[in-house]
């Protein structure tokens, strides 16, 4: 049962990230998508997007660029504003990866944080908001702009501290915070500010 078996493993592809399996997530939802047929459209786009999610883990933005296009594709035909959102984060991490395509990658580092805008009420959606803007972070930091990067970083920790969230802790994306700003101060030469916040980050 190729719909129950994607739906199984599309829910754990964070798992997977976050013990540092992806390879095995890849295994599992690569060749479902490849010899499935008439999966619903909501169950194929998220698999899509945790299949790049995996891909672009273990170091094939490319790929991983191109099964995140085809989430987003058949998200925009479904009324799941969140599924599109997510799905335009996982779109834009690996196109940021490759050449010729950072403007894509903050055009929908933009477009989901637009879209994101308009849910605030549901539960993960502060979350992935700043994810958003962490990513558009270390977009900036590839570009070289060290002062936009720091501008993007230190709004998702004055928004986090906003909510009474301690950044690092209120999600486990909040590390991306301080390790953003690390990879700035020691770009800048301040090792003391830099082993401080990776501290920070590990703690």
């Amino acid at each position: 049962n190729y719909t129950a078996l994607l739906r199984m493993a599309s829910s754990l592809g964070g798992l997977w990230i976050l013990i540092g399996h992806p390879r095995e997530g890849r295994a599992w939802i690569e060749p479902s998508i490849d010899a499935a047929s008439g999966i619903p459209d909501g169950i194929r786009a998220r698999a899509l997007a945790t299949l790049s999610w995996c891909v672009n883990t273990v170091g094939e933005p490319e790929r991983a660029l191109h099964q995140a296009e085809a989430s987003v594709s058949i998200w925009r035909t479904l009324d799941d504003p969140l599924g599109l959102a997510q799905a335009l984060i996982l779109c834009a991490v690996p196109a940021y990866r490759v050449p010729g395509r950072h403007q894509d990658a903050a055009t929908w580092l933009q477009e989901s944080i637009d879209v994101l805008s308009s849910l605030n009420a549901l539960e993960w959606v502060p979350n992935l908001l700043r994810m958003a803007v962490c990513e558009l972070g270390q977009l900036a930091m590839r570009q070289g702009d060290l002062a936009q990067a720091e501008r993007f970083y230190r709004a998702v920790s004055e928004g986090s501290a906003a909510d009474v969230a301690s950044v690092g802790e209120s999600y486990i994306y909040g590390t991306m915070v301080l390790f953003g700003l690390a990879d700035i101060a020691r770009t800048r030469g301040d090792t003391a500010s830099a082993l401080d916040l990776y501290q920070q980050g590990l703690a």
